[in-house]
């Protein structure tokens, strides 16, 4: 049977204050089976969150591993039909 291949889905939660509960945010990241979250809490005014470094940074490792697509040739079209240049 083939291997079906599903998107690879990265969250991140972030709540600024301690009152603030991320549970409903976790949930809502894990229910489209996110394959990794990271959580952080953190006010929006510090500019460097490091979670979402490390989200971005896995994100980017994927990217970097994933399969390249080939795009069509120019000089065909989304159907694969050869196409003749204007004249």
């Amino acid at each position: 049977m083939p291997r079906v291949e599903r998107p690879v889905r990265i969250g991140c939660a972030r709540t600024s204050t301690a009152g603030q509960e991320p549970a409903s945010r976790l949930e809502a990241l894990h229910r489209p089976e996110c394959h990794k979250v990271f959580k952080e809490q953190i006010s929006t005014r510090i500019e460097f969150r490091p979670e979402l470094e490390k989200a971005l940074a896995l994100a980017r490792q994927f990217k970097e591993a994933a399969p390249r697509r080939r795009s069509p040739s120019p000089s065909t079209n989304s159907s694969g039909s050869r196409t003749t240049p204007p004249s």
